[in-house]
């Protein structure tokens, strides 16, 4: 028995009972522990038949894709289902909670199933450009007929095992006590004998004709014949022309394809990458401690978005802003805050107007689990910090070390970032003497609020703020190289970018845009020329207005808030460029998007090597998450592996004179590309 797979003998059944927390997803690992367990339940001569359960709060969320990203490219759970074709005993699903994609398709190669009524099945595969790989396409239609497998095979959505049209998938729907029924009917099958005529494929297709009407009717709306959803509909065809074994190898054939493809490819690491940020190790993410009380430092409307954050938490905050007007302001912008659609009041939570307080009782700080500092007050030091609580730096200006000394907290203080307020990802980063404790906590809070998490080393402008200033940089030399803005932001769009770095820098406003750029390039020694534009742009748009608003590079924001292009911005551009001939650069025939794709892989390079994120993934979710890089498309490194490295290497070569601090290629790219190397 392996601690993934726990087996017991219940009168004669062997129960294998999935055990993988939180949501018992298929790795290869746990695929082969349970292949062993099912050939030493058909080999003991006291077990009659087998039941297969999950453990904790449901069956099994699929396949694991971390696992199945390093290597694992074989549909696993394809042989379990080879096997239990073949085999000599009855097996029995028991079936509760989420049974998704890899899982379903386990449940599917039992002979039987028994599920609890709230069991929600799905099968999204196509959402990460894949098919089904274990059997589904050949299954599903033997059962369920043409037409509802292939809604629900291209639907992605999850369904009630209870909805009627799924009612002979399942052999028992119980309220209670799925593996209990379970047990008892494979008891009834082993003594009947009859367990042998449940196989899917023995159960017969639907009428020939309403099967290929079906089929047909489907493939006129698929636009697209190089699609996942073109290939479900081509083997759920197959189901009905091919004996089921050859059906079986026809989906192979087509789910080892269409892993390969760049669109899968693209979709999978972009998947893996939340995952990863999303998870802990298992021993540090139980020394993680409960989170109430909450407290938050500040004068700016940042308190207001991580009072709202934590609010949404159903955690009681107190905001502390000097002033007992400024608090209340701020606590009435924080309610404003939770009316915004991903602030939904979740059911059973004490309103939010409850459990949000302004008034100082002179204990908060003591009384708090977790403290956030905007770094714009200078707290007194508590009396005692609460054991385990946690001190976490919003601001890039202060040393989050430094601030940790000064209130007594050198082991639970954090610096988190956050660059864009609408982006799902924070950055923290851990002063050396941080504990493992304030780590896990806050990363377990901040996850729970629907963030990605990385975690990075404190850096000027950290992972994404890296990211933003390659680009805004690079932006502002295509400018002085001529290129107008339009074609610029144009260029972001084609690279996957949803803003482009011009509009970007005016929603960070392009003060605060050109602060973190000089920050992050001076703490590089890199030149600080080609910000000269921005800082140009900012001094001319200001001088005769002062309230000309910080909106002035390609976009401005109007009555109603929203963005327009400003049309006077290339005829500045032209004329600096006259008035600073010796920084109006050629720019070589290169296009736009693969210039900007150069500096990206350069800069994620670095940061990698410079050991600034922990994993090569973190790069590309930061691009995706933090500067709303089109997942489809890829963030900068994998897009890098599929475009080949070499020929990026060699236009940065000839875009380095330009500016050698953007795409002089990185020593981790020259010796990658020395060696043959790629990113993933």
């Amino acid at each position: 028995m392996s601690e993934q797979v726990q087996t017991r003998v219940e009168n004669g059944i062997a129960i294998l009972r999935i055990n993988r927390p939180p949501r018992n997803v298929l790795s290869l690992a746990l695929c082969r522990d349970l292949l062993e367990e099912l050939i030493k339940a058909e080999q003991d001569a006291t077990v009659s038949g087998v039941v297969i359960a999950g453990q904790g709060v449901g069956f099994s969320t699929g396949m694991d894709l971390i696992d199945f990203a390093s290597g694992g490219h074989a549909p696993s759970v394809a042989r379990l289902g080879q096997h239990m074709d073949q085999a000599q005993k009855p097996i029995v699903a028991a079936l509760h909670g989420p049974v998704i994609g890899a899982g379903l398709e386990l449940a599917l190669c039992a002979h039987a199933r028994v599920a609890n009524s709230k069991t929600m099945i799905g099968m999204p595969d196509v959402a990460l450009g894949l098919i089904p790989g274990g059997g589904a396409t050949q299954r599903l239609p033997r059962v369920l007929g043409a037409q509802t497998s292939l809604e629900f095979l291209l639907s992605r959505r999850p369904v009630e095992a209870t909805h009627q049209r799924f009612d002979a998938l399942f052999d028992q729907i119980v309220p209670s006590d799925q593996e209990g029924v379970a047990i008892a009917l494979a008891q009834s099958l082993a003594e009947t004998g009859i367990w042998t005529r449940l196989r899917d494929h023995e159960r017969g297709l639907s009428d020939p004709a309403v099967f290929q009407s079906s089929i047909s009717d489907l493939r006129v709306k698929i636009t697209n014949s190089d699609s996942p959803e073109n290939d479900i509909v081509d083997c759920v065809e197959a189901a009905q022309l091919l004996p089921f074994d050859q059906g079986l190898e026809f989906e192979a054939v087509r789910f080892r394809e269409r892993t390969n493809t760049p669109h899968a490819q693209l979709l999978r690491h972009a998947f893996v990458a939340d995952a990863r940020a999303r998870s802990l190790p298992p021993a540090l993410a139980s020394n993680a401690l409960k989170v109430e009380k909450v407290v938050v430092l500040g004068r700016s409307a940042d308190v207001a978005d991580l009072a709202a954050m934590v609010l949404w938490l159903g955690h009681k905050v107190w905001i502390e802003s000097g002033t007992p007007n400024m608090a209340k302001a701020l606590a009435d912008l924080t309610l404003k805050r939770l009316d915004r659609p991903e602030f939904k009041h979740p059911p059973g939570q004490a309103k939010p107007a409850d459990r949000l307080t302004v008034g100082a009782k002179g204990t908060e700080i003591e009384e708090a689990d977790m403290i956030f500092d905007t770094g714009e007050l200078t707290p007194d030091p508590p009396a005692d910090l609460k054991e385990g609580a946690v001190w976490i730096v919003t601001s890039g200006s202060i040393s989050a070390a430094e601030r940790g000394q000064e209130v007594s907290a050198e082991r639970r203080t954090l610096r988190m970032r956050k660059l864009l307020k609408t982006a799902h990802l924070v950055e923290l980063s851990a002063p050396a003497a941080t504990s493992n404790t304030t780590v896990a906590t806050t990363h377990r809070a901040l996850s729970a609020a629907g963030q990605n998490v990385v975690m990075t080393a404190d850096v000027p402008g950290g992972l994404v703020g890296s990211l933003f200033s390659v680009l805004s940089r690079c932006a502002l030399v295509m400018l002085a190289a001529g290129q107008k803005p339009g074609d610029v932001e144009a260029a972001a769009q084609k690279l996957g970018l949803r803003q482009g770095p011009l509009q970007m820098m005016d929603v960070l406003t392009p003060a605060r845009s050109l602060h973190m750029m000089r920050q992050v390039f001076e703490h590089r020694e890199a030149p600080l020329a080609p910000l000269r534009l921005l800082s140009d742009r900012i001094a001319d748009a200001t001088a005769d207005n002062e309230t000309v608003g910080d909106h002035l590079l390609v976009f401005h924001i109007h009555a109603g808030q929203s963005f327009s292009r400003d049309p006077e911005l290339q005829g500045w551009v032209d004329e600096w460029r006259e008035e600073y001939p010796e920084r109006a650069r050629t720019w070589p025939q290169m296009p736009l998007e693969r210039a900007m794709l150069c500096a990206l892989v350069n800069e994620g390079a670095r940061l990698n090597r410079k050991r600034v994120v922990q994993r090569l993934s973190d790069i590309d979710l930061a691009a995706e998450k933090g500067l709303f890089m089109d997942r489809s498309k890829g963030g900068p490194l994998i897009q890098a592996d599929l475009q080949g490295l070499l020929g990026l290497a060699r236009s940065m070569k000839a875009l380095e004179p330009l500016d050698p601090t953007l795409w002089a290629p990185d020593p981790l790219v020259v010796d990658m590309v020395k060696n043959g190397k790629r990113f993933f």
